[in-house]
C-alpha cells in the first residue's frame, strides 16, 4: 500500500500539469490549441532530461533524496502554479509546467529501481507493477476530472485544486519515508 501512495503526487501532479491545464490554458486563458500544444511538446521535451538526471542521481545519492527532492520541485511549482498560469504569458506557463514536469520526471528516473527494492525478490516484478498500476488508477486516472469538479465547486477558482496538489505531495512523502531505500545494498537474488 505504501507504494501506491509513494506515487500519488507525482501521478495525480502529472495529468493537473498535462491534461488539466491544456483545458485551462486554452478555455480559461484564451490560448489557441496550436500554441498550446507547442507548449506541451517543449515542456515534455525538456522534461525527458530531467528523468534521465533522476536515475542518475539515484545511483549516486540514494532513492528517497531523488525522490524527495523530486517532490520539493513539484511543491515549488505547484504553489505558484495558477498564478503564473494566469498571467496568460506562453514563456512563463512554459517555464512552470516545464518545471512541474521536470520534477515528476525526475521521480519517474529511479521509481522502477525503488519499487524493485522496497520488496523481496519472490514478488519484486508483481508489487512493483500492482504499487505503480494501482498509484496511478487511485491518484493519476481522476486528477483531471477531480480539477475540473474541484474548479467548479469553488466558483471557477484554482485554490482547491492546489490544495488537492499539496494533500498529494504530503502523502506521497509520509509514503517515501515510510518506505525502506535500499540503494547500494547487496539485494538477495
Amino acid at each position: 500500500m505504501l507504494l501506491v501512495l509513494a506515487w500519488a503526487a507525482p501521478g495525480a501532479l502529472y495529468y493537473i500539469t498535462v491534461t488539466f491545464a491544456i483545458s485551462y490554458l486554452t478555455g480559461r486563458l484564451g490560448f489557441d490549441k496550436s500554441s498550446t500544444f507547442g507548449l506541451m511538446v517543449v515542456a515534455n521535451s525538456i522534461s525527458i532530461g530531467a528523468s534521465l538526471l533522476g536515475g542518475w542521481s539515484s545511483d549516486r545519492i540514494g532513492r528517497k533524496r531523488v525522490l524527495f527532492t523530486g517532490l520539493a520541485v513539484l511543491l515549488a511549482f505547484l504553489v505558484p502554479f495558477f498564478l503564473i498560469l494566469d498571467t496568460g504569458n506562453w514563456w512563463l506557463a512554459a517555464l512552470t509546467i516545464t518545471g512541474a514536469l521536470c520534477g515528476v520526471q525526475f521521480m519517474t528516473g529511479c521509481q522502477g529501481a525503488f519499487y524493485a527494492e522496497a520488496l523481496p525478490t519472490p514478488v519484486r516484478y508483481t508489487g512493483s507493477a500492482l504499487g505503480l498500476t494501482c498509484g496511478n488508477m487511485l491518484f493519476a486516472a481522476p486528477a483531471p476530472l477531480l480539477a475540473t469538479w474541484l474548479m467548479q465547486i469553488s466558483g471557477n477558482g484554482t485554490l482547491l485544486i492546489t490544495a488537492y496538489g499539496l494533500l498529494t505531495i504530503l502523502i506521497s512523502a509520509v509514503a517515501i519515508r515510510l518506505l525502506p531505500d535500499r540503494t547500494g545494498r547487496r539485494l538477495e537474488a
